[in-house]
């Protein structure tokens, strides 16, 4: 006879996954209408063309409820989902525990490891372009041709729906919720 566990090895309580569902359809109903902001609430542009994080407009408009390191002695730090939406069309949902810095790595980053997102556009067009799938290692696509375009316009015309969430369980439930309800284009379920 099995012994049916309330928490895994790591203290999280398993949830009973029909009463999670439920939750989550009732609770997005509420979020999905929240506020959407541009990247430019989040984030401006310094005196030295680096982007920095606007406080005051983060302060007031949510609670933080992560840390960016284990260093840090207050939350400081948005744990969540995030949503994207281009021309109110949402086209990727993600996870993250620190959805701020996570945005702004989409939104601005050069490395296409971290500006994933961005990376996948670019990786379209220049398949659409070529018509040759690019099949080779991540690392040797010429993102550079394509970035500043596509993050630009990020930048100037997507908005972000951010939903904190504190437990992981409802975090990656929501994720794979969120894409699927919403039929997020950018969305992919592939194991990395």
């Amino acid at each position: 006879m099995s012994t049916r566990h309330k928490q895994n090895f790591n203290g999280e309580i398993i949830p009973d996954p029909s009463k999670l569902i439920n939750k989550i359809k009732d609770s997005m109903k509420k979020y999905l209408q929240g506020s959407r902001f541009s990247f430019s609430g989040f984030y401006s542009k310094s005196k030295r063309n680096e982007f920095v994080l606007n406080r005051r407009f983060v302060d007031q408009n949510f609670k933080y409820n992560s840390k960016i390191s284990k260093k840090s002695k207050i939350n400081n730090e948005i744990k969540g989902i995030y949503i994207l939406y281009e021309r109110n069309i949402p086209k990727y949902a993600g996870i993250s525990k620190t959805i701020l810095r996570r945005i702004k790595q989409h939104f601005t980053s050069r490395y296409n490891n971290q500006a994933s997102l961005a990376y996948l556009i670019a990786r379209e067009k220049h398949e659409k372009k070529t018509g040759v799938l690019f099949s080779d290692n991540r690392e040797k696509f010429p993102f550079k041709k394509y970035r500043k375009k596509i993050q630009s316009d990020m930048q100037n015309m997507w908005k972000i729906l951010i939903i904190p969430e504190t437990k992981d369980y409802k975090a990656y439930l929501y994720e794979w919720y969120l894409a699927c309800k919403l039929k997020t284009y950018w969305n992919t379920f592939e194991t990395h």
